[in-house]
């Protein structure tokens, strides 16, 4: 009986050992992730001047000013030699890790970072700035990779003929359509005028009139006088 009891206190014992061991390198290994290197002793012999400055990480490197090397760690500053402030120039290298929030050591390239916002995902491109078009979907965004999202790889640019070759064509315009009429047709929107009445033209109407009432008056006034 007593066996039995001390036979799951001892698994217990060793999981919880195994769990400590593995929750230990798991943070080893995040604090080791883009840490940055101890400061390293420079000197310029031409100026007789000594510096300390952090040579990088695996997110950048330092670029030395001409004049000053690197000493040993275990060597000091030449006597005689004046100690001064040394802030040189860096290169970012375009790495992931580098450019995801909330990442440690110096800052990455970033530039030609760019996110899907529906996937919530960021891929890098070759060069942003000669970059004719994106993929649907993505976007430029030039900054760390935002938190809660997973890098993609590579993404390649699209070609612009072909950006433009898959876009929708525009329909194209709807030209007026013009029918020819004769030249003396009134158009719909203009008002015929009423002919004038021409007295002295045999077809009108009110010529005729006179001499048909004058032939009816003689008949009329023959039939009169021989009645009497």
């Amino acid at each position: 009986m007593g066996n039995a009891l001390q036979k799951p206190a001892r698994w217990q014992g060793k999981t919880f050992l195994w769990a400590f061991l593995l929750f230990l390198t798991l943070a080893l290994a995040a604090a080791a992730q883009a840490a940055p290197m101890p400061p390293r002793p420079l000197v310029n012999h031409q100026t007789r001047q000594c510096a300390q400055i952090v040579p990088g990480d695996e997110c950048g490197d330092v670029v030395l000013p001409p004049g000053w090397e690197y000493l040993e760690s275990d060597q000091n500053c030449p006597a005689g030699y004046a100690t001064v402030d040394l802030r040189p120039e860096w290169v970012h290298f375009k790495v992931s890790v580098c450019c995801t929030e909330g990442h440690s050591g110096s800052r990455g390239d970033c530039q030609d970072v760019v996110i899907q916002q529906s996937n919530r995902q960021c891929a890098f491109v070759e060069d942003i700035q000669s970059c004719p078009a994106l993929p649907a979907g993505w976007e430029g965004w030039g900054q760390n990779c935002p938190a809660g999202f997973e890098w993609a790889g590579d993404l390649a640019c699209l070609d612009e003929n072909l950006s433009q070759t898959s876009a929708p064509a525009s329909p194209p315009p709807v030209e007026p359509v013009f029918t020819s009429q004769p030249a003396d047709t009134p158009q719909p929107n203009e008002t015929e005028a009423a002919p004038a009445v021409d007295a002295a033209n045999p077809l009108c109407p009110c010529a005729s009139l006179g001499p048909l009432m004058i032939a009816l008056f003689g008949v009329r006034f023959f039939r009169r006088k021989r009645t009497i």
